[in-house]
């Protein structure tokens, strides 16, 4: 009795050593990076990370974790390159949302971050161990790595699907970009958000819009100006004149890829794409990793003329 008691403390004893050696505490090779200042939005609190730990929370809330590796280093390598961008933006200037914090957690104001306990509800025990294992040797594999455009860090704005094609800058935001320009994508059809479908009920419009609409079956929807990628830029929604960004922010739409017939209860709308489309599609980066791209050639596909500095 007392053997097979001393063979199950053994046995267990190499679990947790195995269990600590591959799945334990934070191992950067003795390399963590620059403190960052992260505002959490939730608990409304700043807290100082080590950069590169505050990365794998990053890639936990921005990339599905079953990706490939070399896509998830080439989201690494644009999340450090944003983080470390706005580090340096915070020692010029306050920013009004966050003043004393480089970063918040807002996915819409910078960029998302997962809590390991958060980590732990969106995939469950099990997976949790694989996947921050996976995550956490891709930040490792590109530690200090960045994206620079002439020797500057760049804006590595980045979306989840692109429909088919990437965007260039100055048709979603007010300057071009030389980096930001339209590549051809062909790798993103695979996305549960590559092409989907809205119902918004004209009471919906009434109330967004303003303005009762009092004939639904006389309601149009006219496309007044277009991007060179197809997109949408200009519209008129009823007698309303908008900016196509400005109506998909409104009512929570996909992107500004989209069509639309009007039906007996509102307005149907078929959207090709998921985000802004300005950048890396990351659904394409996936894709491109499962071709035999690596992290650099992925980043240097959607960003162009770029070069991947390692900074320490």
């Amino acid at each position: 009795m007392r053997k097979i008691f001393f063979y199950f403390l053994m046995i267990l004893t190499l679990g947790m050593v195995l269990l600590v050696k591959y799945f334990g505490p934070w191992e950067t090779g003795g390399e963590k990076g620059p403190p960052i200042r992260v505002f959490f939005v939730q608990e409304k609190k700043t807290v100082s990370l080590p950069l590169e730990e505050y990365l794998v929370g990053v890639l936990a809330a921005e990339m599905p974790a079953e990706f490939e590796k070399e896509a998830l280093k080439a989201q690494a390598i644009a999340a450090r390159t944003y983080a470390l961008k706005k580090i340096k933006f915070s020692t010029k200037t306050i920013n009004q949302e966050h003043p004393n914090a480089d970063v918040c957690t807002d996915p819409g104001h910078c960029q998302g971050w997962l809590s390991e306990e958060e980590m732990k509800k969106k995939w469950g025990w099990l997976r949790y161990w694989e996947y921050q294992k996976k995550l956490k040797a891709a930040v490792k594999a590109t530690c200090g790595e960045v994206a620079t455009y002439e020797k500057q860090l760049i804006d590595p704005v980045y979306h989840s699907t692109c429909g088919g094609r990437t965007e260039n800058s100055e048709e979603v935001w007010t300057y071009a970009t030389p980096y930001l320009k339209s590549v051809p994508c062909k790798w993103d059809q695979d996305s549960p958000k590559y092409r989907t479908r809205l119902l918004i009920p004209f009471s919906q419009l009434s109330e967004k819009l303003g303005g009762k609409i009092n004939n639904p079956s006389a309601f149009t929807i006219k496309a007044l100006e277009k991007t060179k990628t197809g997109r949408l830029k200009t519209i008129l929604v009823g007698n309303k004149r908008m900016a196509a960004t400005e109506f998909r922010r409104i009512f929570g739409i996909n992107s500004t890829n989209f069509t639309w017939k009007i039906q007996k209860e509102g307005v149907e709308l078929t959207i090709v794409g998921y985000g802004h489309g300005v950048g890396m599609c990351q659904f394409g980066a996936n894709g491109l990793a499962k071709e035999g791209y690596n992290a650099e050639k992925i980043l240097k596909y959607y960003y162009q003329g770029i070069e991947i500095e390692k900074l320490y």
